[in-house]
C-alpha cells in the first residue's frame, strides 16, 4: 500500500495545477447528459400522446401497438445514438488532460480524438460493456474487479494509439501488479464522488476532475516505471 499516499498527493497537485484542462470536456459531457435526459423525457411524453391519439383515431389495438413500437423505438434509438456520442468526448477529455499533466503544449485536435477514432472507440464501448455486463451478472464484486482491470484502458488507447483489445490488455498489465492498491483507491474515490455529489453544481465537477485526474496521474506514473524498469 506504499503507493496510495504518493498517488493521492500527486492527484491533489494535478487538480490544483491542471483543473482548467478538465473544464471544457466536462462542460460538453454534462451538457450532453442533460440533452439526453431532456430527449428521453420528450420521447416518453410525445410517444405517449402520439400512441393515445393514434389509438383513439383508428380504434385498432394492433395499430396502436404498432404506433407504440414506431414512436418509442425510434425515440429510443435516437437517445442511444446521442448517449454514444458522449463517450468519444471522454476520450478527448483524457487526451487533453494527459498532455496538460505532462506539461506539453495543447493541441487543438486533442478534444476530438474520440471522434477522429470513432471506429476504435465504438469497438471499445461494445467490448467493455459486454465484459462489464457479464461480470455484473455473475455478482457485483466481479464488476468492480473488471473496473479496476480496465481502469487505464482509455489512457492507454489515447496515449499509445492502441486498438480496443490491445488497450484492454495494456490496462490489465499495468493494473495487475498493484491490483489491491488500485481497488482501495477506487473505493476511496467512489466515496469522495458520493460525498461531493451532495454539493450543488460544483460537487459533481470536482469529483469527476479528481477521479479522472487520479487515473491520468497513476497511468503516467506506472508507464514511467514500466519504461525505466522501476
Amino acid at each position: 500500500m506504499q503507493n496510495l499516499g504518493p498517488w493521492l498527493n500527486a492527484t491533489k497537485d494535478h487538480v490544483s495545477k491542471h483543473w482548467q484542462a478538465h473544464l471544457l470536456p466536462l462542460v460538453l459531457l454534462y451538457a450532453g447528459g442533460i440533452a439526453v435526459g431532456i430527449a428521453a423525457t420528450v420521447v416518453v411524453l410525445a410517444g405517449g400522446i402520439a400512441v393515445t391519439v393514434v389509438g383513439a383515431i383508428v380504434q385498432s389495438g394492433w395499430l396502436a401497438a404498432l404506433a407504440m413500437v414506431v414512436f418509442y423505438g425510434g425515440g429510443l434509438l435516437a437517445i442511444i445514438v446521442m448517449a454514444m456520442l458522449l463517450t468519444p468526448i471522454y476520450f478527448g477529455h483524457v487526451a487533453v488532460v494527459i498532455r496538460a499533466h505532462r506539461g506539453e503544449p495543447a493541441h487543438p485536435g486533442d478534444m476530438w480524438w474520440g471522434f477522429r477514432n470513432l471506429g476504435k472507440v465504438t469497438v471499445f464501448m461494445v467490448l467493455s460493456t459486454v465484459i462489464s455486463l457479464g461480470a455484473a451478472m455473475l455478482c457485483y464484486f466481479p464488476a468492480i474487479l473488471v473496473s479496476v482491470a480496465f481502469m487505464f484502458a482509455v489512457p492507454a488507447m489515447v496515449d499509445r494509439d492502441l486498438g480496443a483489445v490491445d488497450a484492454l490488455k495494456a490496462s490489465w498489465e499495468l493494473a495487475k501488479p498493484r491490483f489491491l492498491e488500485l481497488l482501495v483507491l477506487m473505493f476511496i474515490f467512489f466515496a469522495l464522488i458520493m460525498v461531493l455529489s451532495y454539493v450543488p453544481l460544483v460537487g459533481p465537477f470536482l469529483g469527476t476532475i479528481a477521479y479522472v485526474g487520479a487515473i491520468i496521474v497513476i497511468y503516467d506514473d506506472l508507464m514511467q516505471r514500466d519504461h525505466f524498469g522501476a
